[in-house]
């Protein structure tokens, strides 16, 4: 038996700490890239290919882009923060605020618009 050193099984990290973040960069409908809001993926796992990913998402107040989810279906917890989300294919749309659990399945077709500092938290399965 060897005493071999590993991850820890669980972490905590204040969302006010949180570094590191990236340019959200999404490709729009026009086949150019458009950045909407900043992007903290925390955790991949599986296929490099196909990964299932863990994250935060936040942006002030915005327009975006048309979005597909194009990798998995989206479960999210919106942390902070007020977002209409139009769903082109149905026309309607859904409003999420604080304290709200999401989900999108993969290829579901959407245009967000942030009221405010909005920042979700965000896990996609393919």
């Amino acid at each position: 038996m060897t005493n071999e050193s590993k991850a820890a099984p669980c972490f905590r990290t204040p969302l006010s700490t949180i570094e590191d973040w990236e340019p959200n960069a999404r490709p729009g409908p026009d086949g150019q890239l458009h950045v909407v809001g900043e992007r903290r993926t925390m955790a991949t796992y599986g296929e490099p290919a196909d990964p299932t990913t863990i994250g935060l998402f936040r942006c002030g107040p915005a327009v975006g882009s048309e979005f597909t989810f194009p990798t998995g279906d989206a479960t999210g917890y919106v942390i902070q923060g007020k977002a209409s989300v139009r769903l082109l294919d149905e026309g309607t749309t859904l409003e999420l605020q604080a304290g709200d659990l999401f989900q999108f399945k993969k290829g579901t077709r959407t245009q967000w618009t942030y009221h405010d500092m909005f920042i979700k938290f965000e896990t996609v399965i393919p």
